[in-house]
């Protein structure tokens, strides 16, 4: 679990409130609301990295957002903590699914380099 800051595309302001997720396979899961007791469900499409630009963001001390378009199309905006993100965290989690989406798709490879793991 790792804190965030969560949006829809083009608001203008990050919300004050940090809000909690976990990253799952292609679904994230955020906790937020009083006491954390609300959870949204994300399935997430495609990923990319956004540039926060002179953004400050509270409670975070090393931020790092992502532009996320979820499987129903909406977009959000994403900011998590660089420094907090550990190898379970969003950083690694997200950032591989912003390397899987501009790997070519499988069929599209040489099957000379595929590994034992992609067969």
């Amino acid at each position: 679990m790792f804190p965030l800051h969560f949006r829809a595309a083009g608001d203008d302001t990050w919300p004050r409130q940090l809000s909690y997720g976990r990253y799952v396979h292609d679904v994230l899961l955020v906790n937020h609301g009083l006491a954390m007791v609300k959870t949204s469900v994300h399935v997430v499409e495609h990923v990319d990295r956004l540039d926060l630009g002179d953004t400050i963001l509270k409670k975070l001390d090393d931020p790092i957002a992502f532009a996320i378009r979820l499987d129903d199309g909406s977009e959000f905006e994403l900011a998590v903590d660089q420094a907090r993100s550990d190898s379970d965290g969003p950083r690694s989690a997200l950032t591989t699914s912003v390397t899987a989406a501009q790997a070519p798709p499988q069929a599209d490879r040489d099957p000379s380099s595929l590994t034992a793991h992609d067969a």
